[in-house]
């Protein structure tokens, strides 16, 4: 009996430890278990954001205090920062299609990433969104108001006197209030009576909005987009509702085309509407060529009515001009096509430029030699600017400089050469000038 009891005493000390060793095993097998998933949540992969388009001049920031000059090459992450410059635009693309259009003297900050959460702040300036559907969320904050994409393309305002949002399609989520299509959202505003509620956008306010009527020309460039026009469409029928006007009040752009032994040249003339800040010219195999999208040369002169567009590509291109704006166009001309030879660009004949600045950054050279094509200017914050990396500026002596970001910066002046057969596009560099921008 008393070795029964010994036996039942062990065995029981033995299932005990067995019960507490199994116990412990499954508690650290199930931490062993649970902790992939922790890692996993905490590397939630991010969506990527490319620069598409940059017209003008902008840079970017990791911290919104140290700038670099914005390239369609930067590498853009969560928490950077982009601001574009007075007279300047830049569109960024987001990798699920949707894309972000900022106005002149606007900055952003792209605030989190996450693949199914994209938040970006629009610190000042003009933004407008175009989102594609989907299942992730997209808002873009002002002053701390969440305007969430239900759609969606819209416009968030941050200026010293207006704050809000206009939308165009589908609807937007302003805090406790939903905007739907044709529809504003102000938390301040120059009106007092748009301030805190849902009010109506007018065509005509748009139609007066070049920053806006350049997205309804982006937005029916695109496949995504050109069926989603919402709102645009009424500002479409508005124009097309307009009465005819009769010959003497008729205005527009007249071009034409024929070939000579340097090119395509193109005449055009013009009625009704004026160019002060000159004209481009664009070109593409597909019709209908756009600014901003394919290939443009700039014409500085108001008073300019033709151009010779050196034929470096055989083949049948479609050409328009159009009034530059300092940042858009608008007044399209006509599309003329026509078969353009190859024709070698002129050759620039070797001289030196001499580059000086005065004191209120007036940019003047000299050069000897021949620039058939005119000059680049370039320019960087860092020593050896070069084009077309650094280039700011197209066209003929003097020039203002327009970098507002203070600093110090280094500019040169080049020969363009209008030739993809010469390394960089540009020879003849100028020596280089040093300007600092204060605050």
């Amino acid at each position: 009996m008393v070795q029964t009891a010994k036996t039942i005493l062990v065995g029981a000390i033995v299932t005990a430890l067995l019960l507490v060793g199994g116990s412990l095993y499954v508690a650290l097998g199930k931490d062993q278990e649970e902790s992939p998933s922790v890692t996993e949540s905490q590397q939630s992969p991010l969506m990527g954001v490319s620069v598409l388009l940059i017209d003008g001049a902008a840079s970017h920031s990791p911290d919104g205090e140290a700038w670099e000059e914005l390239t369609t090459d930067t590498d853009l992450s969560e928490g950077d920062y982009i601001r574009t410059e007075a007279v300047s635009r830049v569109v960024l693309n987001f990798d699920d299609g949707s894309a972000l259009r900022m106005n002149e003297s606007s900055t952003v900050q792209l605030k989190q990433l996450s693949a199914d959460d994209i938040v970006v702040v629009n610190q000042a300036g003009d933004v407008y969104s175009r989102v594609v559907e989907s299942d992730r969320a997209f808002a873009v904050e002002v002053e701390g108001v969440a305007y969430t994409a239900l759609g969606t393309a819209y416009q968030t305002v941050n200026k010293a006197t207006d704050k809000g949002v206009r939308v165009i399609q589908s609807k937007v989520q302003a805090g406790d209030e939903e905007v739907d299509e044709g529809k504003q959202y102000y938390k301040e505003h120059t009106n007092a009576e748009l301030v805190d509620k849902v009010t109506d956008i007018t065509v005509e306010e748009l139609k007066s909005d070049n920053f806006m009527l350049w997205n309804l020309e982006q937005d029916e460039k695109s496949e995504e987009f050109k069926d989603k026009l919402g709102y645009w469409q009424k500002v479409k029928e508005s124009a097309d509702e307009a009465p005819a006007e009769t010959p003497a009040q008729s205005a527009g752009i007249r071009l034409s085309a024929s070939n000579s032994g340097k090119g395509t040249v193109l005449s055009w003339s013009v009625s009704g509407i004026s160019a002060p800040k000159g004209f481009k010219i664009v070109r593409n195999k597909t019709g209908s060529p756009t600014f901003g999208k394919d290939e443009s040369a700039y014409i500085d002169k108001s008073s300019a009515r033709s151009y010779t567009w050196g034929a470096s590509k055989a083949g049948t291109f479609h050409y328009r001009v159009c009034v530059y704006t300092g940042s858009s166009c608008t007044n399209y001309s006509n599309t003329v096509t026509i078969e353009s030879p190859y024709v070698a660009p002129e050759a620039v004949v070797p001289g030196a430029v001499t580059l000086s600045v005065n004191g209120s950054g007036v940019f003047s050279w000299t050069y000897a030699g021949t620039a058939p094509h005119g000059f680049k200017v370039v320019a960087a914050t860092s020593p050896s600017p070069s084009y077309p990396n650094n280039s700011i500026h197209f066209g003929t002596s003097p020039y203002t400089f327009k970098k507002t970001t203070p600093g110090t910066y280094y500019v040169r002046v080049c020969k363009y050469t209008a030739s993809s057969d010469i390394s960089g596009g540009c020879t003849d560099y100028s020596n280089e000038v040093t300007y600092v921008v204060t605050e």
